[in-house]
Order: C-alpha cells, then structure tokens, then sequence
C-alpha cells in the first residue's frame, strides 16, 4: 500500500464522521411535510376535498423547537381533520406538548387520538389526556376523541365515515387482544358505511385487511430511525412492525399509511429518516376500483438551535417529605403520607383506573388511598416508598379494605433495582376477602422469587400492588407502614411463578 493510499484512509474517518453527525443533526431536527392524494369512491364520498393531516411518535420531553416547528406547521397547512397515532412524551416527559396542541390546533372536523405503547410503559399520568385535571371528568373539548377501543361517526353532505381508534397494538400482540378487540368494534358497524382506522402500530394491517377497512393510519416504527435498520432481517423478527417501516402500503381494498413520527427513542438522533408530517388529501375515485395513492410533493422546515429546554429533558425531582415517625415512641413509618397530595400526584394515573384520598376511619378521619381499578394485569397501584432504608425495621404491615363482595387474587412486589426480571425481585400473592385485611411481612424474609438473594434493605425503590382479577374492582388502601410488630396475620407462603 503505497504513503498516499494509507493517508486517505486514515483521513477518510476524520472527514465522513462529521458529516454524519451534520447530517444526523440536520434530519433530526427538521420536519418533513409530505403531501399525499387518496383517490377512492368510499372515503371521497364524504371527504372529497378533505386534507387530513397525521403525526405520531412524539416522544416529547416538553415543548421545545421542534414541538414549536410542529405547531405552526398544522397552523399553516390548516388541515381539516388532525389524526395523533400515539407514543407522545418521552419516559420522563409529560403530556404538556401534546395537550397543547390537541387545545390549541383548530380543526373543523376534529382532532382524534389513540395511545401507543410508550403511554402503557410510561411512569406518568396519561389518563390526563382524557381527564379533566383532578377530575374524574371526561374533558368536553369541542372537536377532540380520545378513542379507546371506540368509534366515532363523522357525518358530512349526507354521508357517514366510521373513525374507529385502536389501543395500542403492540401491547396488544401476543395475546391477540387488539386483533379481537379491532373484530368485536368492526363486527357491529354497517358495511356500507365506510372506515378509518386509526392505531399507534401497522402491526394490525392483517386484521384491518380481512375486516374490510379502507383506510388504517398508524405509526410507531420511526420509518426505522435510522436508514438501515429496516433492511435488517433479524430487526424485523424482533420488531414485526418494520414489515411496514413507512408510507403507503395495499392489500386488496385496504390501504395503509405508516408515519414516520417527529421525535426519537432509545437513540438520541436519526440518520437517513426525517421526521414527517403526512397531510392526505381525498378526492372520489372509481366505484369499485379500490383507492389510488400517489405522493404529489415534499418539503423540509428546519426547527432550528433552540435556547430553551430541548426534547426528552428531564422533568424536575419533586422532593419527597422526610417521612414522619408515629408518635408515642412506636418507631412506626408510614411509608406513604395518605394525608399529603403527593401520596396522589406520584402514582400511576392511566385511564380505567381513579385514585382519592378518602377518610376510611369515620371516628378519626384519618385519610386512605381510594383506588377504582379496571379488569386483567392492569390493575396495579405503583408506590414510591417515602424511605428506601428499610433495614432497622421488622416488619412491612398493610391493610387493604376491599370492597368487593367476592375474594380477590393479591400480590405485592418489592423492587430494589430497576425493572428487575421476575426471578430478582421479591412477589408475595394471596387473596383478599371482602372487608379489611392485615397483612404482614417480616423484612428479614423478603428474598428474591429465586432465593438466590436478600433484597438490598437499604436502598428499596418501590412497591406495586397488583389485583389482576378480570373485574372491576375498589379498595382503598389504609396504611402501607414499616413498625417493630406484626400487624394482623403473618405473612403468607410465595406463590412462585412467572409473570
């Protein structure tokens, strides 16, 4: 290999990993906006002339550039019907951005949203997109369908158009949930009457196909975040979804479009795939003919340097409260202070489930945790524990009033490290019985579900409770409490098993 030759290759890194990055910078925080004709007798019948604009996958920290460039992109592009297909804050975001803007874009025929995977695995609160704050209310904004499993009709010069929204097929997959819950809506609607379906993944384009809808809008997969990933063949067996990484897909009189999303995960960038804003519009085709579908033009808008707080930032800590020993030289902790708002404010809001702080005591009005729950595995309080330092106590007493008349399966997890895998983490199960019930467990026993270790004392980072009964349910939870004696019944025998 000759000097010049050896140069050029130790100079060729130097000169492509700065473009890379430059371009990943670029792509990364540009949007952009894809214009797109939907040609088909069925939907242009009641949309002809419509331009309906599609975004997902925001993973938004708060509002920041690209959150602002979004903004006026819908306000300039004024479209008439505005579809949000899920994934809208990031892990340790908030639903700020995208509550802003279901409030402030303008729509005539409505905005429409499903959740996507991101909002089950989110630590946060987003039945706040459907609730009043503080409120078991429904929010009434004009215009605005938060869709869970449900439908809506939109009615236009005489016609009728069936907007179905999907939860979150990826949640969904492995048990066939979406697929039958997608049958059990689609079943029951006129087949003259023509569909939208809206889900957060294509991974439901199979069963959209077989139903007969006409037109299923999604996203979810990033278009592959980065060029490559979706050329990947074991990407694709890990993530069914990349089947269909973007834009428009047909079978038979089914016709899909997959968003690219606006922002990012697990990677801080993209590469080769711009976010996008999908603006469809509609014009009559045919009968009989099945949709047409051509791209008419694109154009990129740059969100620039922002001053302010970027995307995915992390929200700032609320300070925990010292927690405060009983009096009476008890050395009784309770681990969760019921007459604070915070006992509220840090748990797992999502929607199905309602949590009030109510007196359960009549004679002392001393305030427990009210919790409505809905049915199956999701059914879960999640507790961040007012002191992690467990070690010096001897026992962890609950007591739990349920108010169902029938027996109800129970089970309390303790984790001292992050998302553990079942076989690291402590899980005792036992029923509840209709009333109050005392549970105690002595600290010294709680042990991994394999044996293999005791759990670190000092530093326990949480507690959920679990009633995965496939009923509603109500308990309201009294005490959660580290003291030197039982409480009531012992601790029960580990009901081993996975998850």
């Amino acid at each position: 290999m000759t000097a010049s030759r050896l140069r050029l290759m130790l100079f060729l890194p130097v000169l492509i990993l700065p473009a890379a990055f430059g371009i990943a910078f670029l792509e990364t925080n540009s949007i952009e906006i894809r214009y797109c004709l939907i040609e088909d007798a069925r939907l242009g019948g009641v949309l002809d002339g419509i331009r309906l604009a599609l975004i997902s996958d925001l993973h938004s920290g708060e509002t920041g550039s690209r959150e602002r460039l979004l903004a006026g992109i819908l306000r300039d592009e004024s479209p008439d019907m505005l579809m949000l297909a899920g994934d809208y804050a990031s892990k340790k975001g908030n639903y700020g951005p995208v509550n802003e803007l279901m409030e402030k874009v303008r729509c005539p025929l409505g905005v429409y949203a499903v959740l996507g995977n991101a909002e089950y695995a989110h630590p946060g609160r987003y039945c706040a997109l459907c609730h009043e704050r503080g409120s078991k209310k429904l929010k009434q904004s004009p215009g605005r369908h938060v869709l869970r499993n449900s439908v809506t009709i939109l009615e236009r010069k005489g016609n009728r158009l069936y907007i179905i929204g999907l939860d979150d097929p990826v949640t969904g997959r492995k048990d066939g949930r979406s697929a039958r819950e997608l049958r059990e809506i689609a079943e029951n609607l006129d087949p003259r009457i023509p569909k939208i379906l809206l889900a957060h993944s294509p991974e439901i384009f199979d069963e959209a196909v077989r139903l007969g809808i006409d037109l299923v809008l999604c996203g979810h997969t990033h278009g592959g975040q980065l060029f490559f990933v979706p050329m990947l063949p074991w990407m694709k067996k890990s993530e069914p979804s990349l089947t269909y990484p973007a834009g428009f897909y047909q079978r038979g009189r089914t016709t899909m479009y997959v968003s690219r999303g606006i922002g990012v995960n697990v990677l801080p960038f993209r590469l080769g795939v711009r976010p996008e804003v999908a603006v469809i519009r509609f014009s009559g085709g045919a009968e009989g003919a099945g949709a047409g579908v051509k791209e008419e033009k694109r154009k990129t808008r740059f969100a620039g340097f922002d001053q302010e707080r970027q995307m995915s930032a992390p929200l700032p800590k609320i300070r925990k409260p010292a927690p405060e020993p009983h009096p009476a030289g008890s050395g009784a902790i309770d681990l969760i202070n019921f007459e604070s708002e915070a006992a509220e404010r840090d748990l797992d809001w999502e929607c199905g489930k309602w949590f009030e702080r109510n007196p359960f005591d009549t004679a002392s009005q001393r305030k427990g945790l009210r919790a409505v729950l809905p049915p199956g595995p999701r059914a879960t309080i999640r507790v961040i524990p007012a002191l992690q330092d467990w070690s010096g106590h001897e026992y962890l007493n609950l007591e739990i009033l349920s108010l169902c008349r029938s027996r109800l399966n129970f089970c309390l997890r303790i984790d001292d490290r992050p998302e553990p895998v079942y076989a690291d983490r402590y899980e005792n199960c036992r029923p509840l019985d209709p009333g109050m019930n005392r549970i105690a467990v002595p600290v010294g026993s709680i042990r991994s579900n394999d044996g293999s270790r005791k759990l670190d004392l000092e530093k326990i980072s949480r507690i959920i409770l679990s009633f995965p009964d496939e009923i509603s349910k109500e308990v309201h939870l009294c005490r959660i409490r580290l003291e030197k004696s039982p409480a009531g019944l012992s601790a029960p025998a580990k009901t081993p098993g996975p998850e």
